[in-house]
């Protein structure tokens, strides 16, 4: 039955001025309450196919209603609410079909006109292309819901239930209230807490207890495409459970009633992974966990996503501290809710255990000398990376040296590295960034989930409180100052400095492998190649790129020989005894070209060199042996 929609509704969105009317009008529309939420009924029995059917159950009263799809979602500092993957869209009131339409000038944004008498408003979508295998998935809530105009989330219930295929179990942060055994039922809740709860699911699962954090309970749920990907040793437990130990003793308190690692191993498509209060998503391969040497490359960012309960969910920048989905957010403070979560995380590799000392270092030791060879610092500062974080996050790897990408993560941690070894140096090791960490992101107080957010000047003051110093300059120079060696001069506030080997050390290794067949060559000929040959990024000022190489080409010849990423190798190292320049064959659209590059350094990557006569304050943060 195709519903036509009425005039009322067409005017509702003709103009800004009747849009603040609708969605003034709907107030009273949508103010559910945790004693009559909105229902909403999630059938997966159609994953493997990657559709996801949701019914929702409104309770309604007559007139105008907007409602909106999530637009913002909290973590990703974007607007990426994947409203193209919406589809199968109706609306009944007390059962009866009534008409929608999308507003003109947010497609994000519904309005439909209530019928005199309705009590309920139902709405039906299908979510498609959801992550999902044959025997996994994962959702977000945010991808399923549509929310009332004009009141705050944190004050919109809802009361969420989830059909899975047979076979399957889900696990998420929300509270169970029990159901059947195809469908598991939750407690009301905020439409807050909703979307920041994914769910993953599958037909393979291993659970994992990790002890207590302050009292709350902490736990995995890992799920895999296979049940050989759950047979793990016991040394990942333990390595988690080293995680949650030193979250415990850097904080001193929690902002949590319960804690669970999600984890999907499986091909699964995009980047789902992301923080929350409760849990965060974590997707890897389906043996990265089995089959993980001694560097865990693929699992590095475990900590990351914990520690974010506290810096980035907890304490969070004013200007990502949301009252709803729809809004613009002012992410120039990811230097600190990214950049500083990212040194934790770090720190959180090297206590926990799941680094080797060596390797620790190596995660500052090897971003100190990537952000100083980042050819687009001459012209832009790290702030500026941060407000343009949306678009970096989606732009493409080629020109990344030029144009910067989301440098606020790791030059942002080499940041907060050079304020710990300042707190470290001016107290005489009495104070560390540990104690910042409990004053301002544990609080000295346990609370369940809620949002305390900061600007920068609260920053200044929590740093100024540990140790008196002129915090502000401090942080000026390094945000907000064209730095070009930025990044080496923290690092050597920790007592150690970047230098260059021509064979790869175990970290290296670890990323080469990561990398399936592609080389980084930042260091030598200033470029970096995808498995297949493709030059990937370029830097314009470094060998390479003088001789007028660029992203996109294909290499497919190295000093008279078919390429391989030998023949690359064994052609830089016989370049340091010869006088001829190295000669590049590449495919470029249709044409066949050669470059002559003028470089005889061999190969050169990442290494570690303790500064003689300093502190080795680097080891002592990660609590790792130190060097002398």
């Amino acid at each position: 039955m195709h519903v036509r929609p009425t005039r009322r509704v067409h005017a509702a969105i003709r103009t800004a001025a009747t849009l603040v009317l609708a969605a003034a009008l709907c107030r009273d529309a949508g103010a559910q309450t945790r004693a009559n939420p909105v229902r909403i009924a999630v059938d997966g029995t159609d994953w493997a196919r990657r559709i996801l059917h949701a019914q929702l159950t409104f309770p309604a009263h007559p007139g105008p209603l907007t409602l909106y799809f999530p637009k913002w979602i909290p973590g990703t500092h974007r607007p990426e609410g994947n409203i193209a993957d919406l589809a199968g869209l109706y609306f009944r009131a007390d059962g009866r079909p009534i008409a929608w339409v999308r507003d003109t000038l947010d497609y994000f944004t519904f309005h439909c006109d209530v019928p005199a008498g309705a009590r309920t408003l139902e709405v039906r979508l299908d979510a498609l292309n959801v992550p999902a295998t044959r025997d996994l998935g994962f959702f977000e809530w945010n991808s399923l819901v549509l929310y009332p105009a004009g009141t705050p989330v944190s004050q919109l219930w809802y009361r969420a239930s989830v059909k899975l295929p047979p076979g399957w179990t889900s696990a998420t942060a929300l509270d169970s209230t029990g159901g059947s055994a195809a469908v598991t039922e939750y407690a009301a809740t905020t439409l807050e807490m909703l979307v920041d709860s994914p769910v993953v699911a599958g037909a393979h699962v291993r659970r994992l207890d990790l002890g207590r954090l302050r009292g709350a309970p902490v736990d995995a749920a890992v799920y895999c495409s296979s049940p050989g990907g759950l047979e793990f040793k016991p040394d990942f437990e333990t390595q988690l459970e080293g995680i949650v130990r030193a979250a415990d003793t850097l904080f001193a308190a929690r902002h949590f009633d319960r804690y669970r690692f999600l984890l999907g191993l499986g091909d699964l498509p995009g980047d789902l992974t992301l923080e929350h209060h409760q849990s965060h998503l974590y997707q890897a391969e389906e043996r990265d966990v089995v089959d993980r040497g001694s560097v865990p490359i693929a699992l590095n960012n475990l900590g990351h996503e914990f520690t974010h309960s506290w810096c980035g969910k907890y304490r969070r920048p004013v200007g990502l501290a949301f009252r709803d989905y729809q809004h613009p957010e002012n992410s120039e403070l990811l230097w600190v809710y990214e950049g500083l979560d990212q040194y934790l995380g770090y720190v959180m590799n090297g206590r926990s255990g799941l680094y080797p000392e060596e390797s620790a270092r190596l995660q500052f030791i090897r971003n100190a000398a990537s952000m100083t060879s980042r050819s687009g610092r001459a012209w832009r500062p790290l702030r500026d990376t941060a407000i343009d974080s949306g678009p970096l996050r989606d732009a493409s790897s080629a020109w990344s040296y030029w144009r910067r990408s989301q440098d606020y993560y790791i030059e942002g941690a080499l940041i907060w590295l050079e304020a710990d070894c300042v707190i470290r140096r001016l107290s005489q090791g009495r104070k560390s960034l540990d104690d910042f960490c409990r004053l301002f992101l544990g609080g000295g107080v346990n609370t369940g989930p809620m949002v305390n957010p900061y600007s920068e000047a609260d920053v200044v003051a929590a740093l100024t409180a540990i140790q008196p110093y002129d915090w502000q300059r401090f942080l000026d120079e390094r945000v907000d100052v064209i730095n070009i060696g930025g990044p080496a001069r923290a690092l050597e506030a920790s007592g150690w400095r970047p230098a260059f080997s021509d064979t790869l050390n175990e970290y290296e290794r670890a990323i080469d492998a990561l990398s399936k067949g592609g080389s980084n060559l930042t260091y030598s000929l200033g470029l970096s190649l995808r498995g297949d040959g493709t030059i990937d990024d370029v830097r314009p000022d470094g060998p390479a790129g003088k001789a007028g190489v660029g992203p996109g080409m294909k290499l497919l010849g190295v000093a008279g020989k078919v390429y391989s990423k030998a023949a690359l190798v064994e052609a830089l190292k016989a370049g340091r005894t010869s006088r001829r320049p190295l000669e590049l064959l590449v495919a470029w659209g249709d044409q066949y070209r050669v470059f002559t590059v003028d470089y005889h350094g061999g190969p050169r990557y990442a290494a570690a060199e303790r500064i003689k006569g300093q502190p080795d304050y680097l080891s002592r943060i990660l609590h790792v042996k130190p060097v002398e």
